[in-house]
């Protein structure tokens, strides 16, 4: 049980960096596009390399503010709950006509903003995932076999009391998915 659990969160880990790894090479091309877009806008002579150090430049405040944004418990955002949502009225033709051209440029900015965001939270989450792996250890694989069962045996919803002095193989069981937890109701009951 602990095996299967820990290999699967690796695997999953993996995921996580080889999908952040992607959304860092998207951001960094996007930026890098750019950057020359610009610098060839507006006619300036510059540097070859010039590009890729705003790319580079880009792409590690994308990485510091995903950080910082994980940190505070952020993360991906819903359009609507975002700032690039505009609340038009649209009971009347000019507010629904107004969102609808508002929306051409602030959806394709959320869109990016997202992929970009997706570099450094995926990562962190692969992080998270490694460091949520169980020691593999015997007795505790038959301590958890053991609840697993005492927990299937009652279909019901029972208080986390009966179980103080097992505490550490609740937690594991409910972070390896194996059993329900409802932190509002302070209960487990099986799956």
């Amino acid at each position: 049980m602990i095996t299967a659990f820990n290999r699967r969160q690796t695997l999953l880990a993996l995921l996580n960096f080889l999908v952040g790894a992607a959304a860092a090479v998207a951001a960094f091309f996007f930026f890098r596009f750019a950057a020359v877009m610009a610098i060839k806008g507006f006619g300036v002579s510059s540097s070859p390399d010039l590009p890729a150090w705003i790319a580079w430049t880009c792409l590690i405040l994308v990485i510091v503010f995903g950080i910082l944004e994980h940190r505070r418990g952020g993360g991906h955002a819903e359009f609507h709950e975002t700032d690039l949502f505009p609340g038009f009225d649209l009971s009347s033709g000019s507010g629904y006509w107004a969102n609808v051209r508002v929306q051409e440029v602030t959806a394709p900015a959320y869109f990016l903003s997202q992929i970009f965001l997706a570099a450094p939270l995926q990562i962190l989450r692969g992080i998270g995932r490694l460091r949520s792996r169980l020691p593999e250890s015997l007795d505790l694989e038959q301590r958890l076999a053991s609840l697993l069962e005492t927990v299937n045996a009652n279909p019901a919803w029972h208080p986390l009391r009966t179980y103080t002095d097992r505490a550490e193989e609740i937690g594991c069981l409910v972070r390896m998915e194996k059993i329900q937890f409802s932190p509002r109701k302070g209960s487990v009951r099986r799956l």
